[in-house]
Protein backbone atom coordinates (compact mmCIF):
# COMPACT_ATOMS: atom_id res chain seq x y z
CA UNK A 1 0.00 0.00 0.00
CA UNK A 2 2.70 2.17 1.15
CA UNK A 3 5.13 1.03 -1.32
CA UNK A 4 7.78 0.81 1.35
CA UNK A 5 8.72 -3.06 0.23
CA UNK A 6 8.44 -4.57 -3.71
CA UNK A 7 7.82 -8.24 -4.13
CA UNK A 8 10.94 -10.13 -3.53
CA UNK A 9 12.60 -7.73 -0.81
CA UNK A 10 12.99 -9.56 3.20
CA UNK A 11 11.82 -7.45 5.70
CA UNK A 12 13.06 -7.89 9.19
CA UNK A 13 10.63 -7.54 12.50
CA UNK A 14 12.03 -7.22 15.50
CA UNK A 15 10.14 -7.07 18.80
CA UNK A 16 11.35 -7.11 22.94
CA UNK A 17 8.97 -8.46 25.66
CA UNK A 18 8.82 -6.79 28.83
CA UNK A 19 11.77 -3.98 28.74
CA UNK A 20 13.73 -3.98 31.88
CA UNK A 21 12.63 -7.68 33.33
CA UNK A 22 14.33 -10.63 33.89
CA UNK A 23 13.22 -13.36 31.52
CA UNK A 24 12.24 -11.51 28.97
CA UNK A 25 12.04 -13.26 25.31
CA UNK A 26 13.02 -10.86 22.04
CA UNK A 27 11.61 -11.89 18.59
CA UNK A 28 13.39 -11.49 15.35
CA UNK A 29 11.19 -12.74 12.21
CA UNK A 30 12.33 -12.50 8.63
CA UNK A 31 9.81 -12.18 5.65
CA UNK A 32 9.56 -12.82 2.47
CA UNK A 33 7.20 -10.26 0.75
CA UNK A 34 5.05 -11.43 -1.93
CA UNK A 35 3.35 -10.02 -4.64
CA UNK A 36 -0.50 -8.62 -3.83
CA UNK A 37 -3.37 -10.69 -5.04
CA UNK A 38 -5.93 -7.58 -5.94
Amino acid sequence: EQGIAAPGDHVILTRGDHMNAHGGTNTLKILAVEASHE
